[in-house]
């Protein structure tokens, strides 16, 4: 480049447009945060969920479909359940819940083999260890 060439260059106009064209790169080079909702299901009994609300919202979900079932299951009566989530943060603010412990008041609980058969079909249908699941007799008021 030639020294007039360089003179052209470092005219005000052309300062002001070079100046404006790195803004212009900075902004877009910098990250966005995403703040949508991503689901989608994995190989594991998880999904991936972007907002701690939709970690809750899950929760109770499984809450709920585990009460339904084990209301069928023939000696177990009225059943409340609990289930706590595991959320491990991941790269890009993703969290990754999981099952972490489950707890099932009944009004069968204590006879005949409904413990037994509560635990495991919990452990089955959360890949848990027997001392991750409780159950416990329903208070049925006095």
């Amino acid at each position: 480049m030639g020294e007039n060439a360089i003179r052209k260059l470092l005219k005000k106009e052309n300062m002001v447009l070079l100046i404006l064209g790195g803004l212009l790169l900075v902004v877009i080079a910098m990250p966005v945060k995403k703040e949508e909702t991503i689901i989608s299901t994995t190989e594991s009994d998880s999904f991936y969920v972007t907002q701690p609300q939709v970690v809750d919202e899950y929760s109770a979900l499984l809450e709920k479909q585990l009460e339904e079932m084990l209301s069928k299951v023939s000696g177990v009566g009225a059943v409340e359940v609990m289930i706590t989530l595991q959320t491990i943060e991941e790269r890009d603010q993703i969290l990754y819940p999981k099952v972490e412990g489950v707890l099932v008041s009944c009004q069968g609980a204590g006879k005949g083999s409904v413990n037994a058969d509560i635990t495991e079909a919990v452990q089955a249908l959360f890949n848990l260890d027997a001392h991750k699941v409780k159950v416990l007799s329903m208070n049925t008021g006095s």
